[in-house]
């Protein structure tokens, strides 16, 4: 259980109207007991304002107004005591028995208010749990402390990210932990969350230990979440990874990240998992330590490490049970490898309707990696299918828009046909490896069948032959390599 009585702070709540208070109906039952006691061995209700006011350092009128709310219970439902009031009641009241029912108050506690009595109260929580563990997680990686320099200000909460459904599933959080409804906010490409709450300040500060202003490279997992049970554990884990993780083309879930204890820390909660994880030994050349692993098809624990209906949650579970086709371009459309994006790769695969990598690799002019990639993403969204045994690709286009280098074996009948045409046309098999520029010998391997054939020497051959590659292409048995056809 937290001790909320921790959430004053002598050295910075000097003044009345800067103490946080507790609040809830048993609470201040309770409280009314406690304060009846006293004032039945022999204070008056003065007396005993004036006494605490002195231990204190205040106004006693203020005092005196807080226990007259208490004694009367008349403004049950309205009653917030300050914290170091309900403190200077306890020693008051038995000093022996203190400890005992602080806790007691603590159980009793419904809300807390930050300051002034007007402020808008927050939701007591009183132990740890999945939606507080995640909270401390998207702080780690994006939160950010502040404490007012000067008196009008107020102290501060704020959490940025880039995509807004991050900030949606933290609003989703917010309210369930402490009661109150946030913000989004935008600024330019990033949306951000501010909270003015002294008392949810104090509890990140306090309870978890996070420094104030910026903390990027010294961030770890606090102590009471590294103490906790493991599932507590792997909703920091989804916390820090929702905003400062993501899952990149090739179906990798990476975290970057200044601090090496906070990638540490998740490196473990996911290894407890049994996650294989790859950390880095030295600094990126962005001065981050990064974490990395490939999401696996079928294997839904991935998504237990991104908040539900996130960016990154969508993406993961594409790469894990495919991708919804309407969505993948949306999904992307913010992801680009050496300036592509996936929307100019869809459009040349369109174009294209039948290719191989090396051909899309050329007519995008990037290399073989980032092509995989794209491939691999608009295969799961099922937009291009792969075909190499058996298939029969007539229905869709001629073979023109294959790579020279791309290789493939006719079935029996064609080959015999196609080579005896070539050979007639030629005079001599020798003729036509002459013409060809390639050994006569090969040229018997391509008519029996024992090599494939590359899509170079098969235009020439069909240029021989005054034939079109639409006729032939119902009569290849397989592809050397896989091959993509666009299926819209």
């Amino acid at each position: 259980m937290f001790d909320l009585f921790k959430l004053h702070d002598p050295e910075e709540d000097k003044s009345s109207k800067s103490w946080i208070r507790l609040g809830g109906d048993k609470l201040t039952d309770e409280l009314r007991k406690i304060l009846l006691e006293i004032l039945s061995e022999g204070y008056s209700l003065n007396s005993l304002s004036k006494q605490i006011a002195k231990t204190l350092n205040v106004n006693w009128t203020a005092i005196k107004q807080q226990l007259e709310k208490v004694k009367n219970n008349s403004w049950k439902y309205r009653v917030c005591v300050p914290i170091p009031v309900i403190e200077s009641l306890l020693r008051l009241w038995n000093n022996k028995k203190m400890g005992k029912e602080k806790w007691k108050l603590i159980e009793l506690t419904d809300w807390i208010v930050s300051g002034a009595s007007k402020s808008k109260p927050t939701k007591s929580m009183k132990v740890l749990n999945k939606e507080l563990s995640a909270i401390t997680g998207a702080h780690a990686a994006d939160g950010c402390l502040v404490k007012p320099r000067i008196k009008t200000s107020r102290y501060q909460w704020r959490i940025t990210d880039q995509y807004e459904s991050s900030l949606s599933c933290l609003q989703q959080w917010i309210k369930k932990v402490f009661g109150i409804q946030s913000k989004i906010n935008r600024r330019g490409t990033y949306f951000y969350i501010n909270i003015k709450n002294k008392a949810i300040y104090r509890i990140l500060n306090k309870f978890f230990g996070f420094k104030l202003g910026k903390k990027a490279s010294i961030v770890s997992m606090p102590k009471m979440i590294k103490n906790s049970t493991e599932e507590l554990q792997r909703y920091f884990a989804m916390g820090v990874l929702t905003f400062d993780g993501c899952v990149d083309l090739s179906g990798y879930i990476e975290l970057n990240v200044t601090s090496k204890q906070l990638r540490n820390d998740v490196a473990n909660i996911m290894r407890k998992d049994g996650i294989k994880v790859k950390i880095s030994k030295e600094k990126d050349k962005l001065g981050r330590w990064t974490l990395a692993t490939p999401i696996i098809k079928n294997d839904v624990k991935f998504l237990k490490y991104f908040a539900n209906d996130t960016i990154h949650w969508k993406k993961a579970n594409g790469f894990i049970k495919g991708f919804d086709e309407e969505d993948v371009i949306d999904l992307f459309k913010g992801t680009s490898t050496n300036k592509i994006k996936l929307r100019e790769v869809l459009s040349c695969t369109k174009k294209l309707k039948i290719f191989d990598l090396e051909s899309l690799r050329k007519t995008l002019k990037v290399n073989k990696r980032t092509v995989r990639s794209y491939i691999r993403i608009l295969e799961k969204a099922k937009i291009i299918k792969t075909i190499r045994f058996g298939m029969k690709v007539t229905s869709y286009v001629n073979l023109n828009n294959l790579d020279d280098t791309t290789t493939l074996t006719l079935s029996k009948k064609y080959r015999e046909r196609l080579f005896d045409l070539a050979i007639t046309k030629c005079g001599l098999q020798i003729k036509l490896a002459d013409l060809l520029n390639v050994n006569f010998r090969r040229v018997s391997a391509w008519r029996i069948g024992t090599t494939g054939l590359s899509m170079k020497h098969l235009r020439r051959l069909l240029k021989i032959c005054n034939l079109d590659s639409w006729k032939i292409s119902d009569g290849i048995e397989k592809f050397g390599e896989n091959i993509y056809i666009f299926k819209g």
